[in-house]
């Protein structure tokens, strides 16, 4: 809530892009990214800017793009969740482009406000310091994430500092 509350301050990084996550995510990342089909569903939590999902989107214009994760041909729907609106005017250039049933941004909730309804099911969820850095319900975050996912899907984030009881 105080990030949120921050105002004249950038107080996160909101621009990460898809080499990004490349380099912090898990091992795994980037062929779990490149085997989603048209058909399938990406949800990246605490997306900021979109970065990621337009730099996705950038190697189906361009089979020439120097993105690691990300093969040329059709792309997965995406949905990014931000507590702000960060979207850029690329954003809204790519989204008009493609349409909102294949590039979809949410903003101003936590995930845990969001319902299966609204943002329904998955195959591939990230979350690159969003919501799992923040929460303080670690165990509600993880079961809200859960139950966005497939059978069979993939989750992938990041462990940022994580400390025990005893302060190790």
């Amino acid at each position: 809530e105080k990030i949120y509350h921050r105002h004249g301050q950038a107080s996160y990084v909101a621009n990460r892009g898809l080499s990004n996550y490349a380099e912090v995510l898990p091992n795994g990342f980037c062929d779990a990214l490149g085997s989603l089909e048209r058909s399938d569903r990406w949800l990246d939590i605490g997306a900021g800017e979109g970065q990621a999902i337009l730099d996705y989107y950038a190697s189906q214009d361009d089979p020439t793009s120097p993105e690691k994760c990300s093969e040329s041909g059709p792309k997965a729907h995406t949905v990014a969740i931000s507590i702000e609106d960060r979207r850029t005017n690329q954003w809204r250039q790519q989204a008009a482009r493609l349409g909102d049933d294949r590039l979809r941004y949410l903003s101003g909730k936590h995930l845990r406000q969001y319902s299966l309804e609204e943002l329904g099911k998955f195959q591939l969820i990230t979350d690159v310091y969003g919501g799992f850095t923040y929460t303080e319900n670690l165990s509600g975050f993880i079961e809200k994430v859960l139950s966005f996912l497939e059978i069979g899907g993939a989750f992938y984030t990041v462990l940022p500092a994580v400390h025990l009881e005893d302060g190790t």
